[in-house]
């Protein structure tokens, strides 16, 4: 966690992993609890199951349905908590605060990307860069 101050206001910045012990997002909860407000980031808005007929998704929808089915697996097979699962998104003090399925569609379009061309680069990257860490570790 960052803090930062200015005047008679305090900004925390909170670092949320995607899986993790049920006790980490119980902790969590009950420490964001004690916020005015929480700001969260999450592609196309608070998660709901993808509809019945996909065809009917609007756009970005099936993408991003793809990723979180991946996640929902790794925490299945890791027996970790997944934070869609974990995170009270719906305490009054949440605030969404990310583009929503319709937005990230037409940024993925005016890019020319889609996950694989995403998925591709940051493999690029993780194979070429120097993550840094514990030598030791």
């Amino acid at each position: 966690m960052a803090g930062f101050r200015k005047g008679g206001t305090t900004v925390d910045l909170v670092s949320v992993v995607h899986l993790g012990d049920k006790a980490y997002f119980e902790n969590l909860n009950t420490f964001l609890k004690d916020y005015d407000l929480v700001l969260y980031e999450m592609v196309g808005g608070k998660y709901s199951p993808p509809p019945a007929n996909a065809a009917s998704a609007p756009a970005g929808i099936e993408e991003m349905a793809s990723v979180r089915g991946i996640q929902q697996m790794a925490s299945q097979f890791l027996e970790l908590e997944f934070q869609l699962n974990g995170i009270e998104y719906d305490s009054p003090n949440f605030v969404h605060a990310d583009v929503d399925a319709s937005e990230y569609a037409a940024l993925m379009t005016a890019r020319n990307q889609n996950f694989g061309t995403l998925f591709t680069r940051a493999m690029s990257i993780a194979e070429t860069a120097d993550l840094g860490g514990d030598s030791n570790g």
